[in-house]
């Protein structure tokens, strides 16, 4: 299972890629919502942590499904680099009253 010889440590790192990596994708995903949604900030912020919650289960699955746990993580890495990166992009938003 996943090149490990333990399988019980093998579900261990999935389970731990899953649930620290996919909360870190997945608030960074809300984030990113938040500042691009053409809302007010409590309906973008309600709006995007919803689509966040979505996403976390989708990444959860993705990762226990995943062949590889080193695959898993790879894509993990890659899908927060590049919304932090869109995030810095984005910058800050501004609430005009």
């Amino acid at each position: 299972m996943s090149g490990y010889r333990r399988p019980r440590l093998a579900i261990a790192a999935r389970l731990l890629v899953a649930i620290v990596g996919g909360y870190g994708v997945a608030s960074l995903l809300s984030m990113l919502v938040a500042r691009t949604l053409p809302l007010s900030g409590v309906e973008a912020s309600m709006t995007a942590m919803m689509i966040a919650f979505l996403a976390y289960a989708g990444i959860i699955m993705a990762v226990l499904h995943a062949r590889a746990v080193r695959r898993a993580l790879g894509a993990l890495t890659a899908t927060a680099a590049i919304t932090g990166v869109m995030l810095l992009m984005v910058g800050p938003k501004v609430i005009v009253p």
